[in-house]
């Protein structure tokens, strides 16, 4: 019986990881070229979801629909946070403790802005129930949604890093990661690269938090755990790096599920910021990232 316990937390665990994953690759994709701790990343979260609340609940678009139009208007609002924010302060000198805070405070408007428009009452989006329908494989279940969760993951790796290896912006988001003079020097518009990294960025979490609604439901706080977990997944995987990101985010889902095996589920954060401060003492690079320089106090 433990073992068919293990087996089910163990796919539990893929699940999970699998949209960890999505959350890892979406912040990589923005932190990577533009050295920003978007933390309103977790706004763009939350207003994807709802965004798709409003347009197949509230207004009555056919899901798919709902989905996509959703999923746009967070990349836009992403680069818009880019241009709006991030972007004049670039150019008046701004640093990374000033980009941080702006992006907080930003965070802090969208979070109210949402509460005002929403309220804070939790939202769910229906969906067919063949999706959620239990397919049992022996002792174990898993649902259609699992499934589709687990593949739109892995699709989105693979497409990411067609995108980054073989087209002409992904080189240049490349570009401008390892050395943004030399960038800028060499005629790579840089501030186009930074506005397509964070569509792109905005896109894909907006496709994890597809995943959260319309399994678990909605409400204005969950962008804070999932910024938090990205970030972890994307300092774990090694900065830069979204197979990294990827796998890190998969270790993270597994950890968490098989950890609550023989502790109370509360604990499922305290196990993620565990696995990162193991990898910052043992492997600060991360999976596949770059050997990082250690302080010497």
């Amino acid at each position: 019986m433990e073992f068919w316990l293990f087996l089910q937390l163990l796919i539990n665990g893929i699940i999970a990881g699998s949209l960890y994953a999505l959350l890892g690759i979406s912040f990589t994709a923005i932190f990577a070229p533009t050295k920003i701790f978007h933390f309103m990343h977790a706004s763009v979260y939350v207003f994807a979801g709802y965004f798709l609340y409003q347009f197949a609940m509230g207004w009555g678009w056919p899901l798919p629909v709902s989905i996509l139009v959703a999923v746009l208007l967070a990349g836009f609002m992403g680069a818009l946070a880019e241009r709006v924010i991030y972007s004049p302060l670039r150019r008046m000198g701004a640093g990374s403790m000033e980009m941080l805070l702006s992006s907080f405070g930003g965070y802090v408007i969208l979070q109210n802005l949402i509460l005002l428009i929403w309220k804070s009452d939790p939202r769910t989006v229906k969906i067919p129930e063949v999706l959620k329908n239990g397919i049992p494989v022996g002792l174990l279940t898993f649902t259609p949604l699992d499934i589709l969760t687990v593949i739109t993951a892995g699709a989105a790796l693979w497409a990411v890093t067609l995108f980054m290896r073989h087209t002409k912006v992904g080189k240049a988001m490349r570009a401008v990661e390892n050395d943004p003079l030399g960038a800028t020097i060499t005629g790579i518009p840089t501030e186009w690269v930074r506005l397509v990294s964070f569509f792109l960025g905005s896109v894909l979490v907006a496709v994890a938090v597809t995943f959260h609604v319309v399994d678990k439901g909605l409400e204005p706080t969950i962008g804070v755990n999932a910024v938090l977990v990205a970030t972890v997944a994307m300092i774990v995987g090694g900065v830069g790096s979204y197979s990294g990101a990827a796998l890190a985010g998969l270790m993270i889902g597994i950890a968490e599920n098989l950890g609550i095996w023989q502790i109370p589920s509360e604990w499922k954060n305290t196990i993620t910021f565990c696995v990162l401060v193991l990898f910052i003492l043992f492997r600060p690079r991360g999976f596949f990232g770059h050997r990082m320089t250690r302080y010497e106090g």
